[in-house]
C-alpha cells in the first residue's frame, strides 16, 4: 500500500481547491490502495469533509515525520508556484520539495499552473522546486512553456489538465426559452469592486429580460462582493450563494444559462455542463483556460467595462448553441488529460 502527503491550499474555505483534492483522492481509491495525509490550514475541516488523516500546514516536525514514512509527497493541484499570493507562499512550497527530496521521499506536482513569477528570486526558486521533482504535470501549455523556460526537467514534464475535470458533472446545461438566468462567480481581488460595478452596469443594460442573477462565491472571502453585486442589480431578481460543497455548486448553477466567472473553478464547472461562459481574467491561469476553446469570451482584467460585458453577453446568448457544444467537447478531452494525472502518477511510483 502507498503512502501518501498531500499538499495544497487546502481547508482554506475556497471550493476550488476542495474540488481538486476531491477528484485526487476519488480517482486514487478507484485505482488503489493508499493512505493520505493531507496537509491544511484547517484540520478538523479537511479531515471531516473528505475522511482523511490532516496535519496542520506549519506543523513542521509532523509533517517531516509523515514525510519520512510516505512513498511521495504530492503537490495536489492549484497554481503552487506562484508569487501573486506572496514570496513567503512559494517558499513554502519550495522548502517542502526540497525536503521530501532530502528525506527521500519523491516531491511530485499534479496539475499545477505555473506562475505568475515577477521577481528574480521567484523564478529561482520555481526552478529549484521543479528540478528537484520525480514528475511535473501541468494544466495548460502556458505553464509548460514557462517551465520549459525556467529550467524544468522536461523528460519528467507532462501536459494534462485541472484535476476538477474528473468530477462527474450532475446535469446537462439547457437553452434559456423566455427568461435568461445569469450567474456571476466574482474574486476578492484588485480594483474587484470597479469590475463588479462593470459587470452590473453591463448586465442592467442589457437589451433582454434577464429572469434571475445568482451570485456565486467559491471563497469565503468572495461573500461581501457577491452581497453587494446583488444590491447593485436591484433591478433584478440577484440572489447571494456560497456553496459548501461541490454538490451545492452543482444545485447553484443548474439552471444557470449563462455564467461570468473570475474564479478559475466556477469556470471549469460551467464547462463541464456546457453553460456558455465569459471569463474575467485576472490571472494567467483563467486566460490559459479560455485560450483552448473560447479566448474571445476573456476579458483581460484591465480592460472590463460595461460595453464589453454586454456584448459578449449578447454573443453568448445569439450563440447558445454552438458554445454549448464546445464547452462539452473541451469538458471531455480535459477530462481524459486529467485521468491521464493519476496514471503518471502510478508509473512514476511502480
Amino acid at each position: 500500500m502507498f503512502r501518501f502527503l498531500v499538499f495544497g491550499y487546502f481547508g482554506h474555505g475556497n471550493l476550488g481547491d476542495e474540488m481538486m483534492l476531491h477528484a485526487f483522492l476519488s480517482g486514487m481509491k478507484k485505482r488503489i490502495k493508499f493512505d493520505v495525509t493531507v496537509i491544511s490550514g484547517n484540520v478538523e475541516e479537511t479531515a471531516r469533509v473528505h475522511s482523511v488523516k490532516s496535519v496542520r500546514k506549519l506543523d513542521m516536525p509532523k509533517i517531516a515525520k509523515r514525510i519520512l514514512k510516505s512513498d511521495a509527497a504530492i503537490g495536489c493541484g492549484g497554481s503552487l508556484l506562484q508569487d501573486a499570493t506572496s514570496l513567503r507562499s512559494l517558499l513554502y512550497y519550495t522548502s517542502l520539495i526540497l525536503l521530501s527530496r532530502s528525506l527521500r521521499c519523491k516531491p511530485i506536482l499534479l496539475a499545477q499552473g505555473l506562475g505568475p513569477l515577477r521577481r528574480r528570486a521567484s523564478k529561482r526558486l520555481a526552478s529549484t522546486a521543479m528540478r528537484s521533482c520525480e514528475l511535473l504535470t501541468f494544466r495548460d501549455k502556458a505553464s509548460l512553456e514557462l517551465a520549459a523556460k525556467l529550467g524544468a526537467p522536461m523528460d519528467k514534464v507532462h501536459l494534462t489538465a485541472d484535476l476538477a475535470f474528473m468530477i462527474e458533472p450532475q446535469f446537462e446545461a439547457k437553452p434559456p426559452s423566455k427568461q435568461v438566468a445569469i450567474a456571476v462567480a466574482m474574486r476578492d481581488w484588485h480594483g474587484a469592486s470597479d469590475v463588479m460595478m462593470h459587470i452590473a452596469q453591463g448586465l442592467l443594460t442589457l437589451p433582454i429580460k434577464i429572469g434571475s442573477v445568482r451570485c456565486i462565491s467559491l471563497s469565503s472571502n468572495d461573500k461581501p462582493l457577491s452581497e453587494r453585486l446583488c444590491e447593485q442589480l436591484g433591478a433584478h431578481e440577484a440572489t447571494a450563494i456560497a456553496p459548501a460543497s461541490i454538490c451545492e455548486l452543482w444545485k447553484a448553477i443548474n439552471g444557470m444559462h449563462l455564467l461570468i466567472g473570475v474564479r478559475l473553478h466556477s469556470l471549469i464547472a460551467a464547462c463541464m455542463v456546457g453553460i456558455p461562459a465569459i471569463a474575467i481574467s485576472y490571472d494567467p491561469k483563467v486566460k490559459a483556460l479560455m485560450d483552448s476553446f473560447a479566448p474571445h469570451l476573456c476579458i483581460p482584467w484591465g480592460e472590463v467595462s460595461a460595453k464589453r460585458v454586454r456584448e459578449c453577453v449578447i454573443e453568448c446568448l445569439d450563440r447558445w448553441n454552438e458554445l454549448h457544444t464546445s464547452a462539452l467537447q473541451f469538458a471531455r478531452v480535459a477530462r481524459a488529460l486529467s485521468e491521464r494525472n493519476l496514471t503518471l502518477l502510478l508509473e512514476t511510483l511502480l
